[in-house]
C-alpha cells in the first residue's frame, strides 16, 4: 500500500498555511478588542466621573458635620457661661407680685393678654424692657461675653407656652422681642424645643426664633421644687454662623465648569438656594425649574435626598441647555441630605468635562494597537521559522507518548470495570439503607404522634388536677366555715345553758316563796285559805319549771358534747382536706412536669424525624451518585476503547504506515524490548507498536 504523508510534512504545510490566517485573525481580534476596550474605558470614565462628584459631596457632608460639631461645642461653652452668670446673680426665682403681659405668637402673630408672676434674677425683677437703649440685667451681660443672643423664657402654666420676658433678640422694628412666645403646639404638632426641654434635656440645633432661623441651645430653668418654670437660651442667626461653610462650598468646583450647591429641603423654604454658583442666586427658589425634557428635576432631587439615609449619596443625570446653546448637555448631579440644617448638599458637572481623559485614553489605545499589531506579525514570522525546526523533533517523542497512552488506556478500561462493579454494589447498599431509613422514619412518625397524644393527655390531666385542687381548696374553705359555725353554736349553747340555770334558780326561789306563803296562809286560818291554794299552785309551777329547766340543761349539755365531738371531726376532716389539697398540688405539679417533658420529648422526636428525613435524602443522593458513577465508569471504558482506535489512526498519521487494530484478551502487552509488565484483563483492545 502507498505510504502516506508523514507528520513532519504535515506540520510544515500547516505552519505555512497558518501564517496568513493567523495574521488576519490577529489583526481582526486586535481591532475588535480595541473597540471593546474603548467602550469599557468609557464606562469606567463615567463611573470615575460619578465617583469624583460623589467624593466632593461626601467631603462637603463631612465638612458640615465638623462645622455642626464645632458650633455645638461653642453653644455648650456659651451655655455654661450663661448658666454661671445666672447662678452668680442668685438664680432665677418667681416673685409674688403679678404683672400683665400682652403676648404675641411668634408664628401666627396672634395677640393675647395674660397675668404672670414676676420673674427675678436673684432679688432683681427682669422687667419688661423693650428698648436696646436701656440695659436689661443678665441677658445683656451674657450677650456681651458670648457674642450671642440670649433670652430668658417664662413658662405659661395654662398652655405650656414659653414667653420671652428678657432678651437680646431683635425684632424687625429694632426693639427687643419680649412678649413674643414659642407656642407649645403649632399646626397640631408639639414644638420640638419645648418638648425636649420639658423632658429635662437641653435642646441643641436649628430653631425658628421670632423672624429668622437660628442655631440655638435651650436649657430648662427649674424652681427649688424641681418644676420647670422657664428656659435659658443662647444662639445666633444661622446665616452668620454658617457663612464660612457656605463660602467654602461655593468655592468648591467640579471638573472644568461644575460647581457645588445647597438647597433647603423641607417646609415652605423647600427648593430655596442656600448656596448657589458664585452666590449669585442665593435665596432664590428653584423648585419649579424644569430640565430640557420638561421634568421638575429639582423636586425630584430633593425628594430622593429626603428619602435617603443621612450621608447616603444619590445621583441624577439632568439634560440641561443654557441660553444660546443648540443642544442639551447632560449634567451629572450627586447629592445627599444633612437633617440638622435641612440642607440638600450637592455638586454637579457636565459629562464632557471628564472627556479629556477619555480622549487621551483613546489615543493611547490606538498607539497600543499599532504596537501590538507589529509585535504580533513578528511573533508569527518567528513561529513560522521555529515550526520547521520543531517538526523534526516531534515524531519520535510523539510515538513514545502514543505508546504510553495506549498502555494507559488498557489500565483505564480495567479500572473502569472495577469502579463500575464497586459503584453498583454501593448503589445497592444505599438503596437498602434508604429503605431502612424510611422504615425508621415511619416508626419515629408514629412514636412522635403517640408522644404528642401523651402530651395532650398529660395536659388534660394537669387541667383536671388543677380543677381538683381548686375543688379541694373550696371544700377546705367550706369546712373551715363549718368549724367556725359549730364553734359559734357551742358558744350559743353555753349562753343558753346559763339562761336555763338562771331559770332553775328563779324556780327554786319561787318555790321557797310559795312555801313561805303557804305557811303564812295557814297561820291566817280561813282568811288565808284562798291564798294558800294559789301559793300551792305557784309552788307546783315552780317545781315543774325547775324540772323542765333541768331537763333542758341536760339536753343542752348533751348537745354541746355532740357539737364538740362534731367540731373535732370537722377539724380532722379540715386537716385531711388540707393534706389532700397539698397532695393534689404536688400531683398537679408532677402532671404538669410530665406534660412539659412529653412536649419536649415530642419536639426531640420531631427533630430526630427531621434528621432521619435529611439522612434519607442524603442516602437517596448517594444512591443516585453511585449509579451515576457506575454509568460514568461504563462510559469511561467505552471512551478508552475509542481512544485506542484514535491512537491507531494517530500512529498512521505520524509514521505514514497503516496499523491494524488487534484485539487484546487475557494476554500481556510488551514493547519491542519486552520490558513492560502485564496489563489487567478486560482492557479492551491493544495497539501493537514497533519503533522505527
Amino acid at each position: 500500500m502507498a505510504r502516506r504523508v508523514n507528520l513532519s510534512t504535515k506540520v510544515m504545510g500547516l505552519a505555512s498555511a497558518a501564517v496568513l490566517i493567523t495574521c488576519l485573525v490577529m489583526m481582526g481580534l486586535l481591532a475588535w478588542q480595541g473597540k471593546q476596550m474603548q467602550a469599557k474605558m468609557k464606562g469606567q470614565m463615567d463611573g470615575m466621573a460619578r465617583q469624583q462628584v460623589a467624593n466632593i459631596v461626601q467631603g462637603l457632608y463631612r465638612m458640615a458635620i465638623n462645622q455642626d460639631e464645632a458650633i455645638r461645642r461653642s453653644m455648650e461653652s456659651n451655655l455654661r457661661i450663661a448658666q454661671k452668670m445666672v447662678q452668680d446673680m442668685g438664680g432665677i426665682n418667681m416673685g409674688r407680685a403679678m404683672v400683665d403681659w400682652e403676648i404675641v405668637n411668634q408664628f401666627t402673630q396672634e395677640k393675647t393678654t395674660i397675668s404672670l408672676p414676676t420673674m427675678l434674677a436673684g432679688d432683681l425683677w427682669l422687667g419688661q424692657n423693650t428698648k436696646f437703649t436701656a440695659p436689661s440685667p443678665l441677658v445683656d451681660d451674657i450677650t456681651d461675653l458670648t457674642h450671642m443672643t440670649c433670652t430668658i423664657f417664662q413658662r405659661i402654666p395654662e398652655t405650656g407656652d414659653m414667653l420671652r420676658v428678657s432678651t437680646t433678640v431683635k425684632k424687625l422694628d429694632g426693639q427687643r422681642a419680649i412678649g413674643t412666645y414659642i407656642p407649645n403646639m403649632h399646626n397640631g404638632e408639639p414644638n420640638k424645643v419645648i418638648e425636649t426641654v420639658m423632658q429635662g434635656e437641653t435642646f441643641f440645633g436649628r430653631a425658628f426664633v421670632v423672624n429668622a432661623w437660628y442655631l440655638t441651645a435651650y436649657q430648662p430653668i427649674t424652681s427649688d421644687a424641681g418644676e420647670i418654670v422657664g428656659i435659658l437660651y443662647v444662639g445666633a442667626p444661622e446665616d452668620k454662623m454658617l457663612e464660612s461653610i457656605k463660602s467654602a462650598i461655593a468655592s468648591t468646583s467640579v471638573g472644568k465648569t461644575g460647581y457645588s450647591w445647597v438647597l433647603a429641603g423641607s417646609g415652605k423654604e423647600a427648593g430655596l438656594y442656600v448656596v448657589s454658583k458664585d452666590r449669585q442666586s442665593d435665596g432664590k427658589n428653584i423648585l419649579g425649574v424644569k430640565d430640557s425634557d420638561g421634568n421638575y428635576f429639582v423636586k425630584k432631587v430633593i425628594d430622593k435626598g429626603l428619602q435617603a439615609k443621612p450621608g447616603e449619596i444619590n445621583f441624577e443625570s439632568v439634560p440641561w441647555k443654557n441660553p444660546g446653546e443648540e443642544k442639551a448637555r447632560v449634567k451629572i448631579q450627586a447629592f445627599t441630605y444633612y437633617p440638622p440644617w435641612d440642607w440638600v448638599i450637592g455638586a454637579g458637572a457636565y459629562e464632557e468635562d471628564f472627556m479629556e481623559a477619555q480622549q487621551e485614553v483613546d489615543n493611547t489605545i490606538k498607539r497600543l494597537l499599532i504596537i501590538l499589531g507589529g509585535a504580533s506579525l513578528g511573533i508569527i514570522l518567528l513561529a513560522l521559522a521555529a515550526s520547521f525546526l520543531m517538526a523534526k523533533g516531534i515524531s519520535n517523542p510523539v510515538q513514545k507518548i502514543v505508546k504510553g497512552l495506549n498502555e494507559g488506556l488498557g489500565f483505564v478500561a480495567c479500572a473502569s470495570d472495577q469502579v463500575a462493579s464497586s459503584s453498583q454494589s454501593l448503589a445497592n447498599g444505599a438503596t437498602e439503607q434508604a429503605a431502612s431509613v424510611e422504615t425508621t422514619s415511619a416508626a419515629l412518625v408514629e412514636m412522635s404522634s403517640m408522644t404528642k397524644q401523651n402530651a395532650q393527655h398529660a395536659g388534660q390531666a394537669d387541667k383536671l388536677m388543677k380543677e381538683v385542687e381548686s375543688v379541694v381548696t373550696e371544700a377546705n374553705q367550706a369546712m373551715e366555715g363549718l368549724t367556725r359555725s359549730m364553734e359559734e353554736i357551742t358558744s350559743a349553747s353555753d349562753e343558753t345553758f346559763k339562761i336555763v340555770k338562771t331559770i332553775d334558780e328563779i324556780a327554786f326561789q319561787t318555790n321557797l316563796l310559795a312555801l313561805n306563803a303557804a305557811v303564812e296562809a295557814a297561820r291566817a286560818g280561813e282568811a288565808g285559805a284562798g291564798f294558800a291554794v294559789v301559793a300551792d299552785e305557784v309552788r307546783n309551777l315552780a317545781s315543774r319549771a325547775a324540772e323542765a329547766a333541768g331537763n333542758t340543761a341536760l339536753l343542752i349539755e348533751g348537745t354541746v358534747k355532740k357539737i364538740e365531738q362534731g367540731s373535732g371531726l370537722v377539724t380532722e376532716t379540715n386537716h385531711s382536706f388540707g393534706r389532700v389539697a397539698g397532695r393534689a398540688s404536688k400531683v398537679a405539679q408532677l402532671v404538669s412536669e410530665i406534660a412539659e417533658a412529653s412536649h419536649e420529648q415530642a419536639d426531640g422526636i420531631e427533630q430526630i424525624n427531621h434528621a432521619i428525613a435529611e439522612m434519607e435524602k442524603v442516602t437517596q443522593q448517594n444512591t443516585g451518585s453511585a449509579e451515576e458513577s457506575a454509568s460514568a465508569s461504563e462510559e469511561l471504558k467505552s471512551q478508552s476503547l475509542q481512544m485506542q482506535q484514535l491512537v491507531a489512526k494517530l500512529l498512521t498519521m505520524i509514521t505514514g504506515e497503516n496499523f491494524a487494530q488487534a484485539p487484546v484478551g487475557s494476554g500481556a502487552a510488551s514493547d519491542s524490548a519486552g520490558g513492560r509488565k502485564k496489563l489487567p484483563e478486560a482492557e479492551g483492545k491493544q495497539i501493537p507498536y514497533s519503533g522505527d
